[in-house]
């Protein structure tokens, strides 16, 4: 047997000689040579079907070279979706399916800055200049070649003289207003509660082990022109052990909360006051030890760029029993 050659001897055998593999069928006797069979290379038959791998992702079948080919990119989400005159620069999240390494975000047909996060998530960040003036922006996502393309329908970013502010519960004016609301909890429906405080992302309790209980949501937005530093506190009265006892996050999200899945994606941390994971406790706590609070002391608040939106959840997490009500009121404050 000569090295760097290969003789099928008969019906479909399998020799290796000088670093070359190769399967033939049965007409293929004459001698075939081995090309570029180099170490993790599979030379090509020159009669028959077969197929191989060239050892840098292409596909060799039947003579012909395939290779795989990126996705057409869809856009779901775009948070924030807005910004003031003005604005120093804004960086734009993006969610969706099926985007690739190297995919370019557009705003108006023009390449942004792009960070890839993941298949499901991307990053761009908008200049000065593109938020100079009063206008909608077209965003859209292309994937680069082979396959890939364009996103469908553009995603519009408007760059207004002032925050639209379309669904928005409490808006978060001059940095240190506090801004207070009451925690009314009738007519929400109860659900499973978010299991423990800690780092986000969040998890739940299951049905045999957690009561159900209702939550609220409340969504803020900075209408600022420049970024704030978003704290959230409950305010409490009980030292009971389960007195004033409730579960407080932030979600980086412009609408309230519909599905378990979207309440597990948390951002910063979970609160449930000074005697549980992470001690993220209320300033206003008056001796409760479940009254929770995020701030910027502990390390539970949330940045906030000019006219973005965010998603503030509390969920009682006493139990059912009238002696142990969850917090009266909830604050917020810019800073």
């Amino acid at each position: 047997m000569v090295a760097r050659a290969c003789r099928a001897l008969v019906v479909l055998l399998a020799v290796v000689a000088g670093g070359c593999s190769q399967v033939l069928s049965l007409d293929a006797l004459e001698k075939t040579p081995c090309t570029d069979c180099g170490v993790g290379r599979s030379a090509t038959p020159t009669s028959g079907t077969g197929s191989a791998d060239d050892g840098r992702g292409t596909t060799i079948a039947d003579g012909a070279s395939t290779t795989a080919r990126n996705p057409l990119p869809a856009v779901a989400t775009m948070a924030p979706s807005s910004a003031l005159v003005g604005t120093p620069g804004r960086a734009v999240r993006l969610g969706g399916a099926g985007f690739a390494a190297g995919a370019v975000v557009r705003s108006d047909g023009r390449a942004l800055p792009t960070t890839f996060v993941s298949t499901t998530e991307l990053t761009a960040t908008l200049s000065a200049a593109d938020l100079a003036t009063a206008r909608i922006l077209t965003i859209t996502v292309e994937n680069p070649a082979p396959g890939g393309g364009t996103s469908g329908e553009p995603k519009p970013f408007v760059v207004a003289s002032s925050c639209e502010g379309a669904g928005v519960d409490v808006p978060l004016g001059t940095p240190g207003t506090v801004s207070t609301r009451t925690l009314d909890f009738n007519g929400a429906l109860p659900t499973v509660p978010l299991l423990a405080a800690g780092a986000c992302p969040a998890s739940l309790g299951t049905e045999g082990d957690r009561w159900r209980t209702p939550f609220r949501t409340f969504v803020v937005q900075n209408t600022n022109a420049a970024s704030v530093t978003l704290s959230a506190w409950t305010v409490c009265s009980s030292s009971q052990s389960y007195g004033d006892d409730a579960i407080l996050t932030f979600y980086r999200r412009e609408t309230p909360l519909v599905t378990d899945n979207e309440r597990l994606a948390c951002a910063v941390a979970v609160s449930e006051g000074s005697a549980s994971a992470g001690r993220f406790a209320s300033t206003e706590a008056n001796g409760a030890p479940f009254c929770p609070g995020l701030h910027a002391s502990n390390g539970g608040a949330l940045r906030l760029a000019s006219c973005e939106k965010a998603v503030v959840y509390v969920q009682a997490n006493g139990t059912p029993d009238s002696a142990y009500p969850p917090p009266p009121y909830i604050r917020f404050r810019p800073d």
